[in-house]
């Protein structure tokens, strides 16, 4: 036996006997469950990562790049879907071939775990739009960018802009699909509910006039709380018919945000088991503000990204002022829709303003 192997052999052994220990308390304890779960989850994203960055060198090497993510996707998917349990059943995946060419994916944003349904339903030949943050992160960031992903810095309204137009040319030229979350942040409640859209993702698809393809994955707060909870099951994920925008102009960019929310909003519901009671009332005393604002449930809100229009200051400081950068240039006026996920920075045509 080797130095190195008798060194290790302690270690080794350690680790065979806290296997069964390690099961025996995600069997009895849930909060142990959570706990080494979470730790299971994070580790086989890491072990991903790590392994994209070879997937992502060698799929280059032979002209797939545009294929990494879905090779990505999938080792991730197989990997994790298996040790936790946790299984995604997709209903309408022939929606994602449109007919061979590209499109504007766009997905509802619980949590992290959503990295799992992508891992399922990732296209070949897709990309998607991150916040440049990610870039800087070790493995995560290196396949990422190895990928194609296609960077927003929110720091910079410009910069956003710049790489919107990007993203519309590379779909064009490159034939390309790219994911994107248009709620902008994460929103884990009990209920299925969608946050206000941010309008970038349908910018894109009119700029590039290119479908949008929604995809909706069931409520899975019962599965997945973000606190004490992580458990195994089935998550149902419904790939809904392309909405075309041949046609469309920067004017249809709200009725099309519009139509796809409200689209997405039913199948989510339908798609979600009841909240149980006990969660419901827990956060009921949080959401029946911004219920009770609601005119228009599955269309409009109060919450919503604020118009060029609005006269409302507070809604103005909430949701961002418009870039003074941008103002300037005199070229167009800005909605400051980039937030802590990446959501990008919309550009609004200096015309629409004196509607």
């Amino acid at each position: 036996m080797t130095l190195v192997g008798t060194l290790l052999k302690p270690f080794t052994t350690l680790s065979l006997l806290s296997v069964p220990i390690l099961f025996v308390f995600r069997m009895k304890s849930q909060k142990a469950r959570y706990y080494i779960n979470l730790s299971i989850y994070t580790l086989c994203l890491l072990t991903t990562s790590a392994v994209a960055i070879g997937i992502s060198l060698t799929l280059t090497l032979f002209g797939q790049r545009l294929n990494t993510n879905y090779w990505v996707a999938r080792t991730f998917y197989k990997l994790t879907s298996p040790i936790l349990g946790i299984k995604i059943e997709i209903e309408g995946r022939e929606h994602l071939e449109n007919n061979g060419g590209p499109a504007v994916l766009v997905g509802n944003h619980q949590s992290f775990m959503d990295i799992l349904y992508l891992g399922a339903m990732f296209p070949k030949k897709a990309s998607i739009m991150a916040k440049k943050e990610l870039s800087y992160v070790p493995f995560l960031g290196w396949w990422m960018s190895l990928s194609g992903t296609v960077w927003i810095d929110r720091k910079k309204s410009k910069n956003a802009i710049q790489a919107m137009s990007r993203a519309a040319e590379e779909i064009k030229k490159k034939q390309i699909s790219v994911f994107i979350f248009p709620e902008g942040t994460r929103s884990s409640t009990p209920n299925a509910s969608l946050l206000p859209f941010k309008k970038g993702a349908f910018h894109l698809a009119v700029q590039a006039q290119v479908p949008v393809i929604p995809i909706v994955c069931q409520n899975y707060h019962h599965i997945f709380d973000g606190k004490t909870r992580m458990n195994g099951g089935v998550l149902r994920l419904q790939i809904l018919p392309p909405i075309s925008t041949t046609g469309f102009t920067a004017d249809s960019v709200g009725d099309l945000s519009d139509k796809t929310r409200e689209t997405m909003l039913t199948a989510l519901v339908e798609l979600s088991p009841p909240a149980s009671l006990d969660e419901s009332s827990i956060t009921s005393a949080s959401t029946a503000n911004r219920e009770s604002t609601e005119q228009r449930p599955l269309l409009y809100s109060q919450v919503a990204s604020v118009d060029s229009d609005t006269n409302d200051s507070n809604l103005e400081t909430t949701y961002g002022a418009i870039s003074g950068e941008a103002r300037e240039s005199g070229a167009i006026t800005e909605e400051d829709e980039v937030d802590e996920d990446g959501a990008v920075v919309v550009p609004r045509p200096k015309a629409e303003d004196s509607r």
